[in-house]
């Protein structure tokens, strides 16, 4: 009999000056998400601090460099998370009637190169890109 597991992967070690003390502390290595998807296991990236939601798109792009498609690590930080909170009748995907929160980037979001041009959140434009809060 096949069961659905439930996965949130808390702070994905990112930079050489995080990643060691959490391997050790967690037994976790970089390749953990692309291990549990391999195996039918659908693990949402999360962050363990209320500021930190701005690291997800390059923890999410971390774990790409480590087996993960590029197509689940988005989902890893968007529907995903949604799921195993049950709130994604209202968030994690852009659909309508769901609440309006986004993020534009000049390129791909996973890329530490790409930078924030857009963020809307509730359906109002907060961040322009320019350092201001709209």
């Amino acid at each position: 009999m096949r069961r659905t597991v439930r996965v949130a992967l808390e702070a994905v070690p990112f930079g050489p000056e995080r990643c060691m003390p959490m391997i050790h502390r967690f037994n976790f290595a970089f390749e953990t998400a692309a291990m549990l998807e391999e195996r039918g296991c659908l693990a949402a990236i999360t962050v363990n601090e209320n500021g930190q939601t701005r690291r997800l798109p390059i923890l999410a792009g971390f774990a790409t460099a480590y087996g993960l498609s590029e197509q689940s690590a988005l989902e890893s930080i968007t529907i995903r998370p949604a799921r195993l909170l049950g709130l994604d009748s209202r968030i994690g995907s852009l659909e309508p009637g769901k609440d309006a929160d986004l993020a534009i980037y000049s390129g791909n979001a996973l890329s530490n190169f790409s930078r924030c041009m857009k963020v809307m959140s509730e359906g109002r434009w907060v961040f322009d890109g320019e350092g201001e809060c709209v």
